[in-house]
């Protein structure tokens, strides 16, 4: 694939090439190209090149050729005129392997304005058991053994909370449902299959707080989830585990909550929510007044800031 898209640009021979993924980087540091190029720096290179199935303790060979890649995309970075990492730990890494300080500007990924919510005060409702709220992909290294372990335990005694899950497709959906009613815990949890992103917002408007856990590794450590932003911009409390992804933006208490990624933490703070949900309209206006950053027109700005330094 790389390869073609640098046959494409020899042929139509563009005065500037703009790369929107990371992965880029590894084309730009292989190949000679006398156009201008940007890249918007949105994956930590470790997540593409250095983890399964690429990296394998019996594979010799494809470890060195992984961390060939690893090494080149970090080179074609430093190669680009402008670089645009979406958060500020990426921010941090890329200019401690050498890419330019002046060459390099955070734009975040943005968050449409479809999110804003329809309300000024968030809607809660004390006498019902607390709407937790999970968007996109979930797996084991985005806690998805911990947020059901953690439901199984808030819910042990009567029923304090129930899990709305959306993304994924109809076998993640029946292996999900399974893995719940094997805990004990199907009566607690909805899994809508993978929506239109207009819909995405109606789900976190009506929940009382959003679900966001990340394993503690190289990529997760670097990559900010916009699934975050997302959550403050909808007035969405999140409940977060401690990451520098997430701890950055989410001040427990305040915006959000921050737990130990373990199930114990996560259930202590679901049952500790649930005793008193009032304590969420507070939080959700001042999610919302943080988030009006991360909306995408802001970055819109950014980007044409950047572009007015080209003559086209």
């Amino acid at each position: 694939f790389l390869i073609r898209v640098f046959i494409a640009i020899k042929k139509t021979r563009p005065d500037i090439v703009f790369f929107l993924h990371s992965v880029f980087g590894v084309l730009r540091g292989a190949f000679p190209l006398k156009p201008a190029a940007w890249i918007f720096w949105n994956v930590h290179p470790s997540q593409m090149f250095l983890t399964r199935p690429w990296k394998s303790p019996a594979n010799g060979a494809r470890n060195l050729l992984s961390g060939f890649l690893y090494r080149l995309a970090y080179r074609g970075a430093r190669l680009c005129d402008e670089i645009m990492p979406i958060g500020e730990e990426l921010e941090k890494d890329l200019l401690a392997k050498g890419a330019g300080k002046g060459r390099t500007k955070l734009v975040y990924l943005g968050v449409s304005g479809r999110f804003e919510p329809p309300f000024k005060e968030k809607p809660v409702n004390n006498s019902q058991p607390l709407n937790l709220l999970y968007t996109g992909s979930l797996n084991a290294e985005r806690g998805q053994d911990i947020i059901l372990a953690a439901i199984k335990m808030a819910n042990s005694q009567r029923e304090v909370c129930h899990l709305t899950v959306v993304g994924g497709d109809a076998a993640f959906k029946r292996s999900l449902l399974a893995q719940a009613d094997s805990l004990g815990i199907g009566n607690y949890l909805e899994v809508v299959e993978t929506l239109p992103n207009s819909e995405i917002p109606a789900y976190m408007h009506k929940a009382d707080a959003g679900l966001q856990l990340w394993e503690k590794n190289s990529y997760f450590s670097m990559n900010p989830p916009t699934k975050l932003f997302e959550y403050l911009v909808a007035g969405l409390p999140p409940i977060v585990n401690d990451i520098a992804t997430h701890t950055g933006y989410i001040r427990h208490g305040d915006n959000g909550f921050i737990v130990n990624y373990d199930p114990v933490s996560l259930s202590q703070i679901i049952t500790h929510i649930a005793k008193d949900k009032r304590v969420l309209g507070a939080m959700s206006e001042r999610g919302r007044r943080g988030g009006e950053q991360y909306l995408w027109e802001h970055q819109a700005k950014a980007m044409r800031e950047i572009f007015s330094k080209y003559a086209l």
